[in-house]
């Protein structure tokens, strides 16, 4: 596998926190970066500021509900970039709503998923996402 780079914008450190040590346990990635606003993300994403030097991730995965620019306008951002739009946004939100899912679809998410409560649960979530999106980096 290939040094994979992931980008995790979530503003609870816990859950930031659950995600970091799943992932590493499962070995799908060699590199994270947890950022906690979507004024940060949108820095990162794009190379600007305090992040022109870094490596684009290969995959972004993004909370909704964020301080600075929501989810849903940082999806739309990276779908609108000629050079971005082919990085995996997977959704992993608290929001079960489905006019939340539609919306995030209708602006290119490649996934929406519902944030699970327990550990176990997580890992086991994370596990799919990895048979689903760890073989396109293989």
């Amino acid at each position: 596998m290939k040094n994979l780079k992931f980008l995790l914008v979530e503003d609870d450190p816990q859950q930031s926190k659950m995600f970091q040590l799943i992932l590493l346990k499962l070995n799908y990635v060699n590199e994270i970066t947890v950022l906690d606003n979507g004024l940060d993300a949108l820095d990162y994403i794009f190379r600007r500021n305090n992040f022109k030097d870094v490596r684009p991730p290969d995959i972004i995965f993004l909370d909704l509900n964020l301080p600075g620019k929501s989810g849903v306008e940082i999806l739309k951002e990276i779908k609108s970039a000629p050079d971005l739009k082919h990085i995996p946004v997977i959704i992993l939100t608290s929001s079960n709503l489905k006019r939340d899912a539609r919306l995030c679809y209708q602006n290119y998410a490649n996934c929406f998923i519902t944030k699970p409560h327990s550990l176990a649960q997580f890992e086991g979530m994370m596990g799919c996402i990895g048979k689903l999106w760890m073989r396109t980096f293989a």
